[in-house]
């Protein structure tokens, strides 16, 4: 990727009668030695606090500077309900990733996913679902959602209890899915505890799950998370081919 990529804005159909709204580094711009890997970014935020250009926004603040100077594609699609791991929001990421390695010079099997807040439950969420699509993940500033009573349920209830325990639980499928966790023990809206918690558990498990603790970052500081990802970057992606 170019020091400052381009970034462009499009619209994919999916279920049939279904849009999402998706932005996109310019996909021109690849390594020299053919596919390159890509990267779907899930943004953070809540439904009704979402402007049109979220997904623009987040990709231009967050993922492009997490991920500059490394030869990959990002793809940042516009969550369409208020949770990622809603049925819906789960099928419209998935479309995503079929069309873009369909249609993109990308490697099917090094696509990463990389969420912040909301986006991060939907890391954990998905990758644990699907680990023969997605190679590795990158969750930040959130706590694990394996398996929630119910998907479709995206109220503020359920997300408000989703944050205070966790829905981590176990997944078979997470001991195939190597996932790097970013957590700050200054947050003040992500419970650190629960997070720890189910690091540490799913480790005894045999997850393969690196964590990074910081002492010092508030969960809307997203200047500092970027900070602390760019070294884990080249590392990620050394690692990202499915297995």
């Amino acid at each position: 990727m170019s020091e400052r990529a381009t970034i462009t804005d499009h619209q994919l159909s999916f279920d049939g009668d279904s849009d999402v709204r998706f932005a996109l580094s310019d996909p021109r711009i690849v390594g020299d030695h053919g596919a390159v890997p890509l990267v779907i970014g899930l943004h953070y935020g809540w439904d009704g606090d979402m402007p049109p250009r979220h997904a623009h926004d987040f990709m231009r603040a967050f993922l492009e500077p997490v991920f500059r100077g490394q030869d990959v594609v990002l793809a940042v699609p516009y969550c369409p309900e208020r949770t990622w791991h809603h049925p819906r929001s789960e099928r419209a990421v998935l479309a995503l990733r079929e069309r873009m390695v369909r249609d993109q010079v990308v490697a099917a099997d090094r696509v990463v996913l990389a969420g912040y807040s909301l986006g991060g439950m939907g890391t954990w969420y998905l990758g644990s679902r699907y680990p023969e699509l997605f190679a590795a993940g990158i969750a930040v500033a959130a706590v694990p959602v394996l398996d929630p009573e119910d998907p479709a349920d995206s109220g503020l209830e359920r997300f408000t209890a989703l944050l205070a325990s966790g829905a981590f639980g176990w997944r078979q499928e997470l001991e195939q899915f190597p996932l790097w966790v970013v957590n700050s023990r200054a947050d003040e809206l992500i419970p650190f505890a629960t997070v720890e918690r189910a690091v540490a558990q799913m480790q005894r498990r045999g997850g393969q799950i690196e964590f990074m603790p910081l002492d010092d970052v508030g969960h809307y500081d997203s200047r500092q998370y970027v900070a602390a990802l760019r070294p884990l970057i080249a590392d990620v992606l050394a690692r990202t081919t499915v297995r």
